[in-house]
C-alpha cells in the first residue's frame, strides 16, 4: 500500500530513530554530479473523473468510513471491522489499539480522541492503550442510524445527533451545552474561523450554515444525501454526495462537480496543504484532489550508488505555480529544490539493508511529506 501524509520533519534507518532538521544544502536547482534514483510512483485512482490529479493515498482498507488529518497523518475508521487505521507511517498501515463498533465521526480535542460509535448511537473515547470509555449516550431510534461524522471547534465536540435532526455542541466531559434542531439527518459538522457551523444535512441533500447566534442559512442545495463538508482556507468548501457519488466544489451558492464515480464516498477531510481526500466505502480506498501540491507515494525502494541522491516528485494542482521547497533532517541533505518545478533531489544518509528518509515539502503555509525507502 502507497501511503503518504506525515508531517513532522524526522528520518530513520532499519533500526534506527529521530534525528533534527539541518539545513537543506545546495541553493534551488542545483545540479548534482549523477542523476538521481526514482523512489516514488504514481498512484492513480481508476474510475474516477476529475479535472485535478487524484491520488490513491490507500487502499485495500475495510469499508473506509470517516477520516479525521490529525498532526500529519491520517486516521481511517473502518466501518465494517471497527478499527481505526494510521496511514502515514513508514511502510505502510498501522491499527490503533480498541475497537468501536460501526466506527463513524473522529475528532480530537484536548488531546484526547473521541469517536462516533453508529451502533450503539454514542461518542466514546479512545485512549492510546485501546481503552474505550463512554462520553455521551444519545438515545437510540429503532430502525434509524445513529450519530455520524462528529467534529472539534478546539474547545467542544460537534456531534450530529443524525437520527433526531439536532447539532449538539458537547463539553469533552460529555455535558450538552447546547442544540440546534430542525435538520432532517445531519451527517457532518465543520468549524468556522468565525464561531459558526457547517452542517451537511444528508436527507436535504444541503449544507447549511449555523452562526454563532443560532441562525442558519443554506450555502448549497441539490447535492443529494451530502454526507460531510469541510472549509479550506480562503473560503473554499468541499463536500460529498452519496447518491451521485461525487465530491463538489461550493462557492457562492454554486455547486460544481469537482471528482465523480465514487461508488459511495463517506469520508471527506482537508490536508496541511488544502487537498480535499474522500473515502470511498465499497472501493476501499482513500484518494486525494490534489488542489495545491502532493507528494507522490513512496515505490519500490530504488539501489542508490555512493553519492546517488533520490528523486522526489511533486504533484500541482492546475494554476499552482507557487515555489515549493524540500526539508528534511540531518545528517540527510536536500541537492536540488523543486522550485516553480516539479522535482527536487535529497541526498540520504548511507545505511545497510532498507532504509527510510522522511522527505517535507513547503510552499507558504502548505505543507506534504512521505517516507521513501532506499537502499545502499
Amino acid at each position: 500500500m502507497l501511503l503518504v501524509l506525515t508531517a513532522a520533519l524526522l528520518v530513520a534507518c532499519s533500526g534506527g530513530g529521530a534525528v533534527r532538521p539541518s539545513p537543506s544544502g545546495p541553493a534551488r536547482g542545483a545540479p548534482t554530479a549523477m542523476a538521481c534514483a526514482p523512489g516514488q510512483t504514481p498512484a492513480p485512482a481508476p474510475g474516477l473523473a476529475s479535472p485535478l490529479p487524484l491520488v490513491t493515498l490507500g487502499s485495500g482498507l475495510d469499508q473506509p468510513d470517516d477520516l479525521l488529518w490529525d498532526n500529519g497523518q491520517l486516521l481511517v475508521g473502518e466501518y465494517r471491522s471497527g478499527r481505526i487505521a494510521v496511514l502515514g507511517d513508514r511502510g505502510g498501515l498501522r491499527l490503533l489499539p480498541g475497537q468501536v463498533p460501526e466506527v463513524e465521526g473522529l475528532a480530537r480535542l484536548g488531546g484526547e480522541l473521541y469517536v462516533a460509535d453508529q451502533l450503539h448511537d454514542r461518542v466514546v473515547r479512545v485512549a492510546a492503550d485501546g481503552t474505550v470509555t463512554p462520553v455521551l449516550q444519545l438515545q437510540p431510534v429503532p430502525g434509524v442510524e445513529g450519530v455520524d461524522g462528529i467534529a472539534s471547534d478546539g474547545s467542544r465536540l460537534l456531534v450530529p445527533d443524525s437520527a433526531r435532526g439536532r447539532l449538539l455542541f458537547v463539553g469533552p466531559d460529555g455535558r450538552v451545552e447546547r442544540a440546534v434542531g430542525g435538520f432532517l439527518r445531519p451527517t457532518g459538522a465543520w468549524p468556522m474561523p468565525d464561531g459558526s457551523v457547517l452542517v451537511a444535512d444528508e436527507n436535504a441533500g444541503r449544507v447549511e450554515r449555523v452562526a454563532p447566534d443560532g441562525g442558519r442559512s443554506v450555502l448549497a442545495a441539490g447535492i443529494g444525501l451530502v454526507d460531510d463538508v469541510v472549509a479550506a482556507p480562503g473560503g473554499v468548501v468541499y463536500a460529498i454526495g452519496i447518491s451521485r457519488g461525487v465530491l463538489v466544489r461550493i462557492s457562492g451558492g454554486a455547486v460544481q462537480d469537482l471528482v465523480s464515480g465514487f461508488q459511495e464516498p463517506q469520508g471527506l477531510v482537508l490536508d496541511d496543504a488544502g487537498n480535499p481526500i474522500v473515502s470511498d466505502l465499497q472501493q476501499g480506498r482513500v484518494v486525494a484532489a490534489v488542489a495545491s501540491f502532493l507528494l507522490l507515494p513512496a515505490g519500490p525502494p530504488p539501489h542508490l550508488r555512493p553519492g546517488q541522491p533520490l528523486c522526489v516528485d511533486v504533484v500541482r494542482g492546475p494554476g499552482f505555480a507557487d515555489p515549493i521547497a524540500l526539508q528534511v533532517g540531518a545528517p540527510d541533505r536536500v541537492l536540488a529544490q523543486p522550485g516553480a518545478g516539479s522535482r527536487g533531489e535529497v541526498l540520504p544518509r548511507p545505511c545497510h539493508g532498507t532504509c527510510w528518509v522522511q522527505i517535507g515539502a513547503v510552499s507558504g503555509g502548505r505543507r506534504s511529506s512521505v517516507w521513501l525507502p532506499y537502499s545502499s
